[in-house]
């Protein structure tokens, strides 16, 4: 025969056992949800490096012209200057020869975009997070 009061014990126990795996499933939840985002934020900001670096590369493109591109793409990410504070940058050549838009000479886009701006939920101190989502690319100028 059932005893009532066994119910009763292991109803408080499951109640128990809820208490202290909620916690724990609710920080993995919230945290594969905050780190999947961040992760498909810092792509996009790759692949705007990505295209723009190709753009850059042109013979006839100056960095004006790359930071116009750049925040067009940025827009269309959703991560515009309206949302997001991002610092895009276009250099040319390297130190140990004069920089310019000569034939060979490398070109670097970087974009750094701070994770408060894109960050989903927001919840600081409860997650290890960084603080800025870089993204660099580099390749040579190409000639005529």
């Amino acid at each position: 025969m059932d005893d009532p009061r066994n119910n009763k014990s292991r109803r408080g126990t499951m109640v128990v056992e809820a208490a202290l795996i909620l916690p724990l499933l609710l920080i993995l939840t919230f945290g594969g949800i905050k780190y999947g985002w961040l992760f498909i934020k810092w792509q996009q900001a790759t692949n705007v490096a990505r295209h723009a670096v190709r753009y850059a590369i042109r013979p006839t493109i100056d960095s004006a012209q790359t930071v116009s591109l750049i925040d067009e793409l940025m827009t269309n990410a959703e991560m515009d200057k309206g949302k997001v504070n991002y610092t895009p940058s276009v250099t040319y050549g390297a130190d140990d020869y004069p920089t310019g838009n000569i034939v060979g000479d490398t070109v670097t886009v970087q974009i750094i975009v701070p994770v408060a701006d894109v960050d989903i939920l927001k919840l600081t101190g409860l997650l290890p997070t960084p603080t800025t989502l870089t993204a660099r690319m580099t390749m040579s100028k190409e000639g005529p």
